[in-house]
């Protein structure tokens, strides 16, 4: 009887881990399924295709959690590269031109220039214009690069609203050829920034607004504050902004109706930059524009006393 019993016992756990095996291992598969998914798209993805995604059907468990999490990842990477085609496209066309145009004046002097003084200083004059333009063109794009890298270290200290606007309207007085520039200082406005990059942030409004308004007009700087918050505006009576544009001055080399622009001179990046300044500061730009009116350019940022109470 013990013989059988134990023969019976010996059957009987052969069975139950040849089960236990079984059935673990179909468990094991059905959970490690997802992270095989993933690392199987993982293995597909690259810098030339990121359109792989991982199918999120299943049960709401931590797996599901990590799926979604991955498309978010590729997501964001394709948006990134996305955009970085673009920037370099946008780059590349932008350097073409002004080298296209130095490269003809260039021809132009060696054919006929060396013998005629009027082509020679006119292709002088435009080769050394083409190439400020690149100069600028290209410290701008440096500034972008290392924004986008987190290699410009930004050194915040308390600074007045009130003097960096000042210093502006001082500076574009000098260069208003012909048009009325005021500055109203409502309150003294003091905020957490640094003072180098709201200077260049409050000059790309100024120099936007002295090249779209007409000799005549005016062009106003406005500082204020609220119980939270601190404003520098700068407005215009320029050209305005179309509406379908405003929600696209921001982007890089975005200028709105370059047909109507193409007189004016410019790169596309200046706001860019000066969107870049403001997240930087944790504040927000907001604009206000007419076709035929003008635009008015608002800086918010959060007071001195609000930013360290907020810390």
């Amino acid at each position: 009887m013990m013989r059988n019993f134990l023969v019976k016992m010996l059957i009987v756990d052969i069975l139950g881990i040849c089960c236990a095996f079984l059935i673990g291992k179909y468990i094991s598969d059905r959970i490690l399924r997802p992270v095989e998914a993933i690392r199987s798209a993982a293995e597909r993805i690259s810098i030339e295709d990121l359109s792989q995604r991982i199918s999120t059907e299943g049960p709401e468990d931590e797996m599901k959690e990590l799926t979604i999490t991955f498309n978010s990842m590729i997501d964001r990477l394709d948006g990134a590269f996305q955009r970085q085609s673009q920037f370099i496209s946008d780059a590349s066309h932008e350097l073409r031109t002004p080298i296209a145009v130095i490269q003809g004046y260039a021809n132009l002097i060696n054919r006929w220039g060396k013998s005629d003084p009027e082509v020679l200083q006119e292709s002088i004059d435009s080769i050394l214009t083409e190439t400020d333009h690149m100069s600028a063109l290209i410290r701008q794009l440096l500034f972008l690069a290392k924004g986008d890298q987190n290699k410009l270290h930004v050194q915040k200290t308390r600074v007045s609203l009130n003097e960096i606007a000042a210093e502006l309207v001082r500076e574009m007085d000098l260069l208003q050829e012909g048009r009325s520039i005021t500055f109203t200082a409502e309150d003294e406005v003091e905020i957490f920034a640094e003072y180098d990059l709201i200077k260049q942030l409050l000059w790309i409004h100024g120099e936007n607004a002295l090249k779209y308004s007409p000799n005549g007009s005016e062009i106003a700087v406005r500082v204020w504050k609220d119980a939270s918050f601190g404003y520098v505006s700068v407005e215009d009576h320029g050209a305005g902004i179309a509406e379908e544009d405003l929600r696209k001055i921001f982007d890089r080399f975005y200028r709105a109706d370059k047909s109507r622009n193409k007189e004016v001179s410019g790169t596309g990046l200046g706001l860019a930059i000066a969107r870049w300044i403001i997240d930087c500061h944790d504040g927000e730009v907001l604009v206000e524009s007419k076709v035929g009116e003008g635009t008015i350019f608002t800086d918010k940022f959060r007071l001195f006393s609000a930013e360290k109470e907020a810390k």
